[in-house]
């Protein structure tokens, strides 16, 4: 009895999963970071005026996974960080942060999801 395992299937599927995973976890990061931008312009203490705060929540997505944030744009709304983090008798309102507390765990679901089609994708 002779027993042959050809292995160039699953070496050629690592091979390629570096940039697959790599690809579908920033796609999952980058669908979370804007769920959590709509979160936080929606959910808040604040009384808006002109709506120039909710409109200060960005979301820059960098081509690495790390660089990519959400945060006030001080250009649209420069008192974002006093109504955010609170001055003086201001009592803070840390919209963006309990925005990104309230969405957490869809992030950890969200990069179950892209670890599964990563390994669906490179053939494993």
């Amino acid at each position: 009895m002779k027993l042959t395992v050809n292995a160039s299937g699953v070496l050629g599927a690592f091979k390629r999963s570096p940039s697959v995973f790599e690809r579908e976890i920033r796609i999952a990061v980058k669908e979370w970071l804007t769920e959590v931008q709509v979160e936080a312009r929606q959910v808040h203490k604040f009384v808006t005026r002109s709506g120039g705060l909710e409109r200060s929540v960005q979301v820059d997505y960098s081509p690495k996974i790390s660089g990519s944030k959400v945060y006030l744009e001080l250009g649209i709304a420069r008192y974002g960080p006093y109504i955010h983090e609170g001055f003086k008798s201001w009592k803070a309102d840390r919209f963006l942060t309990e925005a990104a507390e309230r969405k957490k765990p869809e992030l950890t679901e969200k990069i179950s999801e892209a670890i599964g089609r990563a390994i669906r994708k490179v053939g494993l």
